[in-house]
């Protein structure tokens, strides 16, 4: 059976860097990138869009390029 692996997308660092020690602290390794693709041994990979400060049209293209991320 293939492991699990968890998505979150954040709007700015500061809430990504949280989200990835809460899901550490339950045992999950966790990765906070900017990138847009994680090892494949990270089991939770949260992205920072850096999106909280830009127009929504902006935005949803960050939004919509993370959740498209391999």
């Amino acid at each position: 059976m293939k492991a699990q692996r968890l998505g979150v997308i954040a709007d700015d660092l500061t809430g990504a860097l949280d989200t990835g020690v809460q899901f550490s602290k339950r045992g999950l390794a966790s990765l906070v990138g900017l990138k847009d693709s994680a090892p494949s041994d990270v089991a939770c990979m949260i992205l920072n869009t850096d999106s909280r400060a830009v127009s929504a049209d902006v935005a949803a293209a960050r939004a919509s390029c993370a959740c498209n991320c391999r």
